[in-house]
């Protein structure tokens, strides 16, 4: 099929960076056929993610009023300019992520004659710990964009059931797909941790525990409760072996750091900064425990990597982490107690066996559920039922070739 002929479709984010929600769009475009579909992606700006898109020969769109506060008139901008490129590039598919831009992408996509609109659900803009008014704001937002759009993919029942049961959206437009990983990219391994290069440059043994945070230090993942959980397992285990090494780089950064030297903890914490994939999958091989203490998750990728390592998790009692995490695979803990957290991974720490255990259950696990090529073509396949609903099928889009 010719460039001119392939049926453009657009994904619409928020942010150029490289974190769980822009690799998503990454793992939908890996199993996305170039030959019958033109991708393009829509950030707010030059950025990590949007460099990889470039190497992957997407097109972008930059739209510097895409912003994430609630600012009314940059809002409406952002609405103006979605539109316009929407109809000038005619796109047969609108696939959008994140809350406010998939509220202005919905919206702007079906006025400008966009035949099929999808959102992407990673996790609502409410949630078990939000405010009232907050929830009550954006369930009436959420419920105003739906009639905009044709399918809402969940990536976990609960949020699904609110959308269900808030009025927001019927059932039957709501597909429940899960997020997922690369199986292959993991190779577990149940046997007693040797000597290595990486432990070493981490001054561990290679019978110590190494007890793996991998996130943006952001508010949503508790990045200043990390401390408290080290200073809580001092107290439990403090003649056994394990640091706490802590992937990524945010907001809290320095926060983190002055609340470690305060504790008095720093021989137990070890930072790394930001890793590159191959650095990160390195270390989930010479991992022993994942630990994501998250306030609020969708579906947590570092889970489902943990759970693909072989690995069991220790994570928040939350949304989401709850359909990762089930019983024999780890542990969910009372998501704000440093004490609670502390208290599962001192089982870990001590007790190699029951890691073992645990970590062939995740794995068993997450061949079962997580497979992304699987997952992937769930959602690329629901493009072409609903190409086919808008009776398009799936050849070349008639308005574009018209064009």
């Amino acid at each position: 099929m010719s460039a001119s002929s392939r049926l453009p479709i657009c994904h619409v984010q928020l942010l150029p960076l490289m974190s769980g929600i822009q690799r998503i769009t990454l793992q939908v475009l890996d199993v996305l056929d170039f030959d019958r579909f033109e991708p393009h992606v829509v950030c707010n700006g030059p950025g990590p993610f949007a460099d990889e898109l470039v190497r992957r020969g997407v097109t972008c769109h930059f739209l510097p009023n895409l912003v994430r506060p609630i600012h009314p008139w940059r809002d409406w901008l952002a609405y103006r300019d979605l539109k316009r490129l929407f109809v000038r590039e005619r796109f047969a598919v609108v696939h959008s992520h994140c809350s406010k831009p998939g509220i202005l992408a919905r919206i702007a996509a079906r006025r400008a004659g966009v035949p099929c609109v999808i959102h992407h659900v990673q996790s609502f803009a409410f949630h078990e710990f939000s405010k009232p008014w907050t929830r009550w704001f954006y369930t009436r937002c959420e419920r105003a964009a739906a009639p905009f759009g044709d399918r809402v993919i969940f990536v976990n029942h609960h949020d699904r059931a609110a959308a269900v049961d808030g009025g927001i959206l019927p059932l039957e437009r709501c597909p429940l797909i899960y997020n997922g990983t690369d199986l292959s990219l993991f190779r577990p391994s149940f046997a007693p941790r040797a000597d290595t290069p990486l432990r070493a440059s981490l001054g561990m043994r290679a019978d110590d525990a190494l007890i793996y945070f991998v996130a943006r230090l952001e508010k949503p993942k508790q990045p200043l409760l990390l401390p408290d959980i080290a200073a809580e397992l001092q107290r439990r285990v403090p003649q056994a072996g394990w640091k706490l090494v802590i992937a990524g780089e945010g907001a809290y950064r320095e926060a983190v750091e002055r609340k470690i030297a305060r504790l008095g903890i720093g021989h137990r914490i070890v930072l790394l900064g930001w890793q590159s994939e191959e650095a990160k999958y390195a270390t989930y091989h010479e991992a022993d425990v994942v630990l994501q203490p998250s306030l609020w998750e969708g579906l947590s990728l570092t889970l489902i990597e943990a759970q693909a390592a072989g690995l069991p998790a220790v994570a928040g009692d939350v949304k989401g982490n709850r359909e990762v995490v089930v019983a024999g695979t780890g542990f969910v803990c009372e998501p704000r107690s440093a004490a609670a957290y502390a208290d599962r991974l001192a089982e870990l720490v001590v007790d190699p066996t029951l890691r073992r255990r645990l970590g062939r259950a995740a794995r068993a696990h997450a061949e079962r559920e997580f497979d992304v090529d699987r997952n992937m073509r769930r959602v690329t396949a629901l493009y072409d039922e609903l190409l086919r609903e808008a009776g398009m099928a799936t050849g070349p889009n008639p308005h574009r070739a018209a064009a």
